[in-house]
């Protein structure tokens, strides 16, 4: 289906059905709260190897040209397009992000969009080793200097 999306250049059941055309694996779609982000929707997936990851972003962002209405943002960038593990794209209305399965599970955006910040295990250790810096040691100088 070529024709554009009522909220974007996809809706959301149509991204979903490309992906999986294209064999995304553990495909996952988040509801994004309006007041906290610029997207309706985050979209995760796993590819089998790079190469695939690359052979799905280069599908959806040729699929978004052609379905994108007058309006629409003319140009779909895909960031991390020269990395071998992960990628991103933002088609307007969705946030995609492609990973190798290591790598997925290493950022684990799943639990970080679902459960927050605050109930994150990941985010806890960082906030609690950036609290304890804050405690301990001071900046001056170009250098760390202990309190």
């Amino acid at each position: 289906n070529l024709l554009g999306g009522k909220t974007g250049a996809f809706d959301i059941e149509d991204l979903v059905t490309l992906l999986r055309h294209e064999n995304a694996m553990d495909l996952c779609v988040i509801e994004c709260p309006q007041e906290s982000v610029y997207v309706n929707f985050m979209v995760i997936v796993t590819g089998k190897s790079t190469r695939h990851l690359k052979a799905m972003a280069s599908t959806v962002q040729w699929m978004f040209k052609q379905r994108m209405r007058k309006g629409d943002r003319q140009h779909v960038k895909i960031e991390g397009a020269k990395t071998s593990d992960w990628m991103a794209m933002d088609l307007g209305n969705i946030a995609l992000h492609l990973f190798l399965e290591e790598t997925r599970e290493m950022y684990d955006l799943e639990t970080l969009w679902t459960v927050g910040p605050e109930h994150d295990e990941k985010c806890q250790e960082q906030n609690s080793e950036q609290e304890y810096i804050a405690e301990n040691f001071f900046f001056e100088s170009d250098v760390w200097h202990k309190k």
